[in-house]
């Protein structure tokens, strides 16, 4: 049996200094409470857990459920975080750590400085952290979770238009939005864009999928991104399974497989990628 990795997979730049950030801190012996899954992996949260690691809700922070001691050290999640957290934790005296990505920063940048003279359009999901965390800095805005959607808000076709998009968002829909904007209105600007590595893993998993007979797809079943890997993989090969880690395959899967491709989602650790690929060995030398 043939195993071949997707061209781009695993942990994106934006998750390996967030986990390079927190594991820095765990040598230090700090006290670590983290405001939100740090990124969407259980596997890897499950780790950092085990080390003494603390993950609080959001919520719970926000209405006082927890109470986060004097002098401990709050890390902010990858995905951003919301300007009331932020707020909250200004009056507070604990060591604040942000491992918001970069990318996810120049978003709230663009959209903070485009509203000042034209009318901002997010495309993303409501409700991923990322979106939450982006929209709640200056003004209300719409956003679109689609295509029809924007079809229906009935925009003015003579207006200007700038449009701000999560980095992890489906890159088929966000090329089908771009050209309808461009098409139907005045001017649609975007200076925002796909994070680079998102982009690559869906592009590098649709020439995968085609090529294989059996696609594993890793990842944590919470994770935006990697949820886009396995629908953009099952639509073209439908023998495409996800799984979190090693616990989740069947090796009935393998049956009669002569190839299988491997791709992961950007929050996924390099050895779980590793354990499964193991797995999927063991399992051929029975076939």
């Amino acid at each position: 049996m043939k195993i071949i990795r997707a061209d781009e997979l695993g942990f994106c730049y934006g998750v390996a200094r967030a986990a390079d950030i927190v594991e820095g801190l765990i040598t230090e012996n700090k006290k670590i409470y983290i405001l939100g899954m740090l990124i969407h992996n259980p596997v890897y949260l499950n780790k950092i857990h085990g080390l003494g690691v603390i993950t609080v809700e959001e919520e719970d922070f926000l209405n006082d459920k927890v109470q986060i001691p004097v002098g401990s050290t709050v890390v902010l999640r990858a995905h951003g975080a919301r300007k009331e957290l932020m707020d909250k934790l200004e009056g507070m005296s604990v060591e604040k750590i942000d491992t918001t990505c970069p990318y996810v920063t120049k978003s709230i940048l663009i959209k903070l400085k485009e509203e000042e003279k034209k009318e901002v359009i997010y495309i993303g999901d409501k409700n991923h952290p990322e979106v939450r965390a982006v929209l709640s800095y200056g003004k209300k805005i719409p956003i679109v979770e689609n295509l029809e959607q924007l079809k229906e808000f009935n925009l003015t076709r003579d207006k200007e238009y700038s449009f701000v998009v999560q980095k992890t968002y489906d890159n088929q829909k966000f090329d089908a939005i771009k050209s309808y904007a461009k098409e139907n209105f005045k001017e649609a600007i975007f200076k925002d864009d796909l994070c680079g590595a998102t982009y690559e893993r869906q592009e590098a998993i649709s020439r995968l999928a085609k090529e294989v007979d059996i696609v594993i797809v890793i990842g944590g079943k919470m994770s935006s991104n990697t949820q886009k890997l396995y629908r953009m993989s099952k639509g073209i090969n439908p023998k495409t399974h996800l799984v979190e880690d090693i616990d989740d395959i069947d090796e009935v899967w393998f049956a009669g497989i002569s190839s299988v491709g491997i791709s992961a989602g950007a929050s996924t650790p390099d050895y779980v990628i590793d354990e499964v690929e193991e797995k999927i060995l063991n399992f051929s030398k029975k076939f």
